[in-house]
């Protein structure tokens, strides 16, 4: 099958041959001017790279589901009206696109009570097939106006997840998917409504991630959306200044240990948990990300580079108002961490620091805590574990809060330095406290 580049005149000689969701023969892509396909126009498509099957599987107890699908441009073909799943056979250099069929592909809702995860709808492939995705995913949903949806998602009960696990561990030949666009869509799911979450969580091939999240950056959930990808060597580009859906990115690269460097974050209007555990057990990971966000929110930077174990510069953190649990856990489990960031906050928020260092076992000083009064468990097991810790700076006067130190000097080093304010005379011994055999001075 061949490939020709066709210039349209007008507009309307466009339309002409571009029935809402697809081209019609001989045409297959919209190419602009720059000479770049309007993926957005298409639907979902699959570049076939080598030859075998593919599959759309669903788990037995949802009733079962109906898709089209196009080879070649041919004709749509509706398949699997009923039933659990279908496979088609494909070549190298098929183009193959899909669509759902109105009313009979929905989003997939459980209980957590009934062991929700057992709800799925995945595609496969056979042991040799390999493929690129590209197209609008929102074809699957609204197959005759992708690209403008304009009525919402909609599931009488339970929790809804549109596309969890949609390219996971049994899609093995998904090396590319940089041309898949991620649109904006309504919902009516409230809390429970969960967008491009888990969407290719453990697909263990997958390089190329989406180019950007376009529409969905910030207000549709992309959690755990490349959780478990090990193979990943890069990330999507993220643009938005401002995040408007709480946990937005919560763990979305999670044990991605093949990412080396961590995508610029521009964002400087937060929302609640948003980068929580965004890049959680990423073990090749080194260097952070610049936060330039001044105002911080609820868990916003929580588990942020927890068990990055080569993490070695840590971003700056230069906000002087925080947010309850902001950096809790931020880097536990960094073993590879030795210098830490300057903590400038001197009025505290309940769980802001608990557990942010715990772990860290190449830390030997502590950065300066400068605050007088602490609050609800603000440095609960903040350096639990640093073995190699021998040097803090702690100017507290008022410690009563509930639990803010407990356990905070846990398995520490069994020497050190502890310098204080000097008109603090209650500190306890102990791992809750000043560790035993440390020495005590006053700050200058």
């Amino acid at each position: 099958m061949s490939d020709y580049i066709h210039l349209f005149e007008t507009q309307a000689a466009h339309d002409a041959v571009y029935n809402g969701s697809g081209y019609q023969e001989p045409w297959t892509a919209l190419v602009t001017a720059n000479n770049k396909v309007s993926y957005n126009k298409e639907p979902l498509t699959f570049k076939i790279l080598s030859g075998g099957t593919i599959g759309l599987h669903e788990t037995d107890d949802l009733g079962g589901f109906s898709i089209q699908y196009s080879i070649n441009n041919g004709t749509w073909t509706e398949a699997l009206a009923s039933g659990t799943n279908f496979n088609i056979t494909v070549s190298a250099g098929d183009i193959v696109k899909f669509k759902g069929v109105p009313n009979k592909f929905q989003p997939l809702a459980f209980d957590w009570e009934d062991d929700g995860w057992s709800a799925r709808r995945y595609f496969t492939n056979s042991e040799n097939c390999k493929f690129e995705i590209s197209g609008n995913l929102l074809s699957l949903y609204y197959p005759d106006d992708f690209m403008n949806p304009q009525q919402e998602l909609t599931w009488e009960d339970g929790y809804a997840y549109p596309f969890p696990y949609l390219f996971s561990e049994e899609c093995t030949g998904l090396i590319s998917a940089k041309n898949l666009i991620l649109g904006y869509f309504e919902s009516d799911f409230g809390g429970y409504y969960r967008g491009y979450t888990h969407l290719f969580a453990w697909c263990p091939n997958l390089k190329y991630p989406p180019k950007t999240l376009g529409a969905a950056e910030g207000t549709v959930v992309c959690g755990n959306m490349f959780e478990s990808c090990t193979n990943l060597i890069t990330t999507p580009k993220f643009t938005k200044a401002s995040l408007n859906i709480a946990e937005c990115f919560q763990n979305m690269f999670a044990g991605c240990t093949s990412l080396t460097s961590a995508p610029e974050l521009p964002a400087t209007t937060l929302s609640e948990a948003c980068y929580r555990g965004m890049f959680y057990d990423c073990t090749s990971l080194t260097t952070a990300p610049e936060l330039p966000a001044t105002t911080l929110t609820a868990g916003c930077y929580s588990g942020m580079f927890q068990n990055c174990t080569n993490l070695i510069i840590p971003p700056v953190l230069s906000v002087t108002t925080l947010a309850r649990g902001c950096y809790h856990s931020m880097f536990e489990g960094c073993t590879s961490l030795t210098t830490a960031p300057t903590l400038p906050a001197t009025t505290l928020a309940e769980n802001c620091y608990t557990s942010m260092f715990r772990g860290c076992t190449s830390l030997v000083n502590a950065p300066v805590l400068p605050a007088a009064t602490l609050t609800s468990m603000c440095y609960y097991s903040m350096f639990e574990s640093c073995n190699n810790l021998s040097s803090i700076t702690c100017l507290a006067t008022n410690i009563s809060a509930y639990l803010c130190v407990n356990d905070w000097l846990k398995r520490v080093s069994s020497t050190g330095t502890f310098t204080k304010a000097a008109s603090m005379t209650s500190w306890p011994s102990g791992t809750s406290g000043i560790p035993s055999n440390w020495t005590v001075q006053d700050a200058s």
